[in-house]
């Protein structure tokens, strides 16, 4: 059964709440702050995450986003000692699984983080493993959120800051997946990588899908097909930039099946 970290100041509801998850079953791993719950989480086999918006040592947003950095696709149950809009709409807005007000019953906390493990196993059956993308671009900033979006759905993420970064971390980390950029130390790096690598196939290995996401075409006023110009651009798909999350979650996902969506 997978452990539940709990992170609240209050050390005799951690207590009693504790004692309740150990008699169903459930095991659990205590903490009075965000930075005594990151290590429970680096060590343990976990399932859920319980915050309480009173948590010491940082804001609970800002805690909340440290706990997504190492757990990003766990689900968070939030709590909190009395009941606000603004904390229950704002917990929603950043994906919480569930929201629970501490002057309500126990049991009900209780049973939100029971189906909130259970539906944490049921992925990790389904899944097996979360698929791995190398991000290959030399922006910091669209790297960043690049990340954000990638592993907010449930993805690990790999990063490469330009051509000769990308080819070693593609040969060393064996992605699932390959997003690139074209312009790079030089225009034409990103073509460079495609040509050089092929997602594998040249050399003889499984091929690993790359989608091309650049602004090449404001820039040049040049347009790429990868399906009408495979042989000059050898991505499996292509986004032209800026991109919207919506947009780039829905052609990874269709890479990774392995039936990109109609090129643009």
């Amino acid at each position: 059964m997978n452990t539940v970290v709990q992170i609240d100041p209050d050390g005799e509801f951690r207590e009693r709440f504790s004692a309740l998850l150990e008699r169903r079953g459930i095991p659990s791993a205590r903490a009075g702050t965000v930075a005594e719950a990151l290590e429970a989480l680096r060590a343990e086999r976990c399932g859920c995450v319980v915050l309480d918006v009173c948590v010491g040592d940082c804001p609970w947003v800002e805690g909340l986003k440290r706990i997504r950095r190492v757990a990003h696709d766990l689900p968070i149950v939030i709590t909190a000692k009395e009941t606000s809009k603004e904390t229950e709409a704002h917990a929603r807005l950043l994906g919480v699984s569930f929201y629970h007000v501490k002057t309500f019953s126990e049991e009900e906390l209780l049973d939100a983080v029971e189906e909130a493990v259970a539906m944490t196993e049921k992925e990790k059956r389904k899944t097996g493993k979360q698929a791995k993308i190398l991000t290959i671009d030399d922006d910091p900033d669209l790297q960043d959120a690049m990340k954000t979006i990638l592993e907010g759905a449930g993805y690990r993420v790999v990063q490469a800051f330009g051509k000769e970064e990308g080819k070693a971390k593609l040969a060393a980390e064996s992605p699932d997946l390959v997003i690139l950029d074209i312009m790079m130390e030089t225009m034409t790096a990103g073509f460079q990588f495609l040509y050089e690598t092929v997602g594998g196939k040249a050399k003889g290995k499984p091929h690993v899908p790359i989608l091309a996401m650049t602004s090449i075409s404001a820039e040049t006023g040049y347009s790429f097909s990868p399906g009408k110009d495979e042989d000059f651009f050898p991505a499996d798909d292509y986004l032209a930039k800026p991109v919207e999350p919506k947009k780039l979650l829905e052609r990874v996902a269709a890479l990774l099946e392995g039936k990109a969506k109609a090129k643009e």
